[in-house]
């Protein structure tokens, strides 16, 4: 900025000193504004996405900036597919990456981002586009509904609606339209510029149909000759639905494939879970419900490449070793393996080695268990304590009675003044963080090939001191001599669980927000609500432990398990419909219980009426 004056005599030093830190003033709120400017853009994203709608883009990109999106639903029809492969870069830039190729251009308004139509002068192809309409049909003449259409020439991508027909822009000079739908083979039309309405008839792809097969554990069979109720996961599947464990995977693929949520557990690593497949089948008593033993009783049968095996191994086992996973869900199942299918089947099949040269697969995966404390709407000390005087808590209908309660009550209400307000459900509770680590080799030849795979899975649960820490190590060797196959498939799995120090999560909902949890010197208290003297009315109550107290007593409760399964079959494939198996399982499991509470646990504590006024 430059500063011009008439007179030509020379400012006074002062003034040439008030126009210099004019101008500094000046710099630095323009250097201020252009920071602010850039740090409106500055905020980066990550996109890997592949043949990817691009409206599902802008959801990605409003998820990880808070940016909003406007933009007509019709207008998205004329949208191609987009494939990024973006780390941590700018916002702009990632747009400009989306909307490549693309019939639009976008506009950004504060932290609103506009998309609007290309003007035809903009568009390549504008002076050489005409629009085809039509309808998608099969073999007998039904509608189609969701058949993507794409343009080769302009890229762009519509699916017919509920009528089955598309509205698509494509290119006058010799666009090819493909035609794609599940089940049905692909078609490409050619077309010229006078081609306005195409019709098309899809045939079905019988092939197609014919690579689903359903894995019962004993046979397999195609899907269109397998008559009972069933799902078929695949290992790209149980990928992409999770990677805590088998049993989260399958919940989020199948919804029939139901865990009962328990309160009192939560998400304890070291509980089996509850699991239904077809219902209740058995009923629990009063005693099972207050264990884990009702988990059994409708548990579905777990075969594991023909053998049968446990839910714990199924909760512990390596996903990564996973080929194919069925869950047999009706009649079809206890008619296969009798009264031990009433519950359901599932059957896993793990990866067989894959002949070729030595391949290395290493996969990282990071789990966070977080408590979510949100659903929990309890009162503050004083509203608590008002509550319970209110309701006569506090005064007895003796005399000899109601004069220790009040006196207890002034103690408590004397706390509560102070700032006494214990918020107990968050006492035994953080965030957990895991990790689980897989490496995988495989090689050979058709004659032979060979796997090994290793896996350390190790989960942290929200309730301080909770974990289970699982080692698996697999071992697969298969050999083919004509038509004789022999494979063994040798597991070892050691794992460490340890609960938590901080006792049941339940104990904490039950404490009373206007007992202290410490006292005057910072340590734990053991005895909640104790006034210190025989005030409290003791002779007809008992005072609470503080199962918070327990975690300073070195304490644990921990078990370690080891397990070796070593499974061999044969097959010799008689003829190319008659096959001849042979397996023998053996499996080894050791399990160790060690728990350690000192006499000053509060398990022990059994205060009479004379300790409470000793």
């Amino acid at each position: 900025m430059n500063f011009y004056f008439k007179r030509l005599y020379r400012p006074p030093a002062c003034t040439a000193k008030i126009l210099l830190v004019m101008k500094l003033i000046i710099v630095l709120l323009t250097a201020t504004f252009l920071q602010v400017s850039a740090s409106t853009y500055a905020q980066n994203v990550t996109l890997r996405q592949k043949n990817a709608k691009l409206v599902s883009i802008f959801k990605q990109i409003r998820k990880q900036t808070g940016y909003d999106f406007i933009y007509s639903d019709r207008l998205m029809e004329n949208a191609g597919v987009v494939n990024l492969n973006l780390s941590n870069v700018s916002i702009i830039e990632a747009l400009n990456k989306a909307f490549e190729n693309q019939p639009f251009l976008y506009e950004i308004e504060n932290k609103t981002i506009v998309v609007k139509a290309k003007p035809a002068q903009n568009y390549e192809f504008a002076n050489r586009l005409h629009i085809v309409t039509g309808t998608v049909t099969d073999e007998k003449g039904e509608i189609l509904i969701g058949v993507t259409v794409k343009s080769k020439k302009t890229n762009t991508v519509v699916t017919t609606d509920k009528n089955g027909r598309y509205s698509i822009k494509v290119d006058d000079n010799a666009d090819i339209l493909n035609f794609s739908y599940i089940g049905y083979k692909a078609k490409e039309i050619t077309l010229t510029a006078n081609d306005l309405v195409v019709n098309v008839t899809l045939i079905p792809d019988v092939t197609t149909i014919k690579e689903v097969v359903i894995t019962t554990g004993i046979f397999k069979k195609v899907d269109q000759s397998f008559t009972g109720a069933s799902t078929t996961v695949s290992a790209k599947e149980l990928e992409q639905f999770g990677n805590r464990n088998l049993l989260t995977s399958l919940r989020n693929v199948d919804p029939s494939f139901n865990i009962i949520e328990s309160n009192s557990f939560g998400t304890d690593p070291n509980r089996i879970p509850e699991i239904q497949i077809r219902g209740n089948s058995s009923l629990p008593n009063v005693d099972d419900l207050q264990n884990e033993s009702r988990v059994a009783l409708n548990t579905p049968l777990i075969i594991l490449d023909g053998f049968q095996t446990t839910l714990q191994k199924l909760l512990d086992m390596n996903s990564n070793e996973v080929e194919s996973l069925t869950i047999l869900k009706d009649a079809s199942a206890t008619a296969i393996y009798g009264s031990r299918g009433a519950n359901g089947v599932i059957v896993i099949t793990t990866k067989a080695p894959k002949e070729g040269k030595l391949r290395v697969t290493y996969r990282a995966d990071l789990n966070v268990e977080a408590p979510d404390l949100s659903t929990y709407n309890l009162l503050h000390a004083n509203e608590k304590l008002s509550l319970e005087n209110t309701m006569g808590l506090y005064n007895g209908e003796r005399p000899d009675y109601d004069i220790p309660l009040k006196r207890y009550y002034s103690v408590l209400l004397t706390d509560v003044n102070s700032g006494v307000d214990t918020y107990w459900l968050s006492k035994p509770l953080s965030t957990g963080v895991g990790q689980r680590h897989n490496l995988r080799l495989e090689g050979g030849d058709r004659t032979f090939r060979y796997s090994a795979s290793m896996q350390m899975n190790d989960i942290q649960g929200v309730m301080i001191g909770s974990k289970r820490r699982t080692y698996n190590g697999t071992i697969n060797l298969s050999y083919t001599y004509n038509k004789v196959k022999f494979s063994n498939n040798l597991m070892i799995s050691e794992g460490s669980s340890a609960n938590s120090p901080y006792g049941n999560f339940s104990d904490y909902v039950k404490l009373n927000p206007y007992w202290r949890a410490y006292d005057d010197n910072g340590q734990v208290i053991k005895i909640l609500g104790d006034p210190g003297n025989a005030d409290y009315v003791g002779r007809w109550s008992t005072l609470p432990t503080n199962p918070q107290y327990n975690a300073n007593l070195n304490t644990f409760d921990k078990t370690s398990t080891s397990e070796i399964t070593n499974n061999t079959a044969v097959e010799w494939q008689i003829t190319h419909d008659l096959v001849m198996r042979g397996r023998l399982g053996i499996s080894k499991t050791k399990t160790e219980n060690n728990k350690f509470r000192p006499a000053e646990h509060t398990a022990f504590a059994n205060y009479s009426d004379a300790d409470i006024f000793r």
